[in-house]
């Protein structure tokens, strides 16, 4: 049975989301606020002379003998090339051997991102989005995300918003939505 999708308005900003069945909190947790920072870590261990590079969006995936290296590929072939089949996006992987390249990879590995969420008397470190979330969901979702009956935006604004390039029209759900009001 479809859970009924619900509009919910969050105080930070004035942002309003959709929400169906609970889910749509995926990086809402930037609504707060958390602090990106970058901490020094320890370069990978041994001699790289070559790396794996997306042969499409050109992002260097590491060595492919590299411990992280499958995961990295998947991770991206899941948030940009989904709709590709994953072995047609493999073979589009292609070996660069360029020192510049390999040096790259290993001084971006050299480095990692934390968030730090700063609305707490202490402030916590993360150590990755989905840390964030999980995070924000158990601590500040009900004091940040209220549902309301209905919001109102002006027809610059509707008009302005989008929903992965189409209209918000076109992102509704064609079952029933909690009542908005659309005024020019």
């Amino acid at each position: 049975m479809d859970q009924p999708a619900t509009v919910d308005r969050r105080k930070f900003l004035g942002a309003l989301g959709v929400t169906v069945g609970g889910t749509g909190l995926a990086g809402a947790g930037l609504v707060a606020g958390p602090q990106l920072v970058k901490a020094a870590t320890e370069p990978p261990k041994g001699k790289y002379t070559f790396v794996a590079q997306c042969g499409i969006s050109g992002v260097v995936l590491g060595p492919p003998n590299h411990h992280d290296y499958q995961n990295q590929l998947r991770k991206l072939h899941a948030e940009r090339f989904s709709r590709m089949p994953f072995e047609t996006y493999k073979s589009r992987v292609k070996i660069v051997r360029d020192e510049a390249v390999v040096k790259k990879w290993v001084d971006d590995q050299s480095w990692k991102t934390e968030y730090i969420c700063l609305n707490l008397p202490e402030p916590l470190r993360l150590a990755n989005m989905e840390a964030v979330e999980k995070h924000f969901r158990e601590t500040h979702k009900e004091n940040i995300i209220k549902p309301v009956e209905s919001h109102t935006l002006s027809g610059t604004a509707a008009r302005s918003r989008s929903c992965s390039g189409r209209s918000w029209r076109g992102c509704w759900p064609p079952r029933p939505l909690a009542r908005l009001c659309w005024m020019s």
